[in-house]
């Protein structure tokens, strides 16, 4: 159950970040060239962890991307603010999270995006301490 989880979740993080760079816009979304490369790689590394990591991997992995996509989201809505995008062609926002403006910027639809990311790799990751028995340490 696990690596369906973890894959699923993962496979729509690479598809978000490769929409990115062809549609910035796509569903209300504030994501940039540099967004769309951090979903990349953390999609990338939570289907890796899900397909060839071992137990181990599979729970510190998913745990990482998931821990990483939960703060981006609680952030993003506990200290966005009202305010204009500087990303091109994107309507003010009522909880603009600007981490770097221009290049990385998270509204609502975003922040929602985030959580929910970020809850069901969470779901994987502990799915996977039940799911084998091991270590967490070694």
């Amino acid at each position: 159950m696990t690596k369906i989880l973890a894959t699923t979740f993962g496979a729509a993080l690479l598809l978000f970040g490769a929409a990115a760079f062809v549609s910035p816009a796509l569903l209300g979304a504030h994501t940039s060239p540099l967004a769309g490369l951090i979903h990349l790689v953390l999609g990338a590394a939570a289907v890796w962890c899900a397909q060839k990591g071992g137990p181990s991997a599979q729970f510190w992995g998913t745990l990482a991307v998931a821990a990483f996509y939960l703060l981006w989201g609680v952030a993003g809505w506990a200290l966005g603010r009202p305010s204009e995008s500087t990303l091109q062609t994107m309507p003010p926002d009522l909880r603009l999270l600007v981490l770097v403006p221009g290049y990385i910027e998270s509204g609502r639809s975003d922040h929602m995006f985030h959580l929910f990311v970020g809850v069901g790799l969470g779901i994987s990751a502990l799915v996977s301490m039940s799911e084998t028995p091991f270590r967490l340490r070694k």
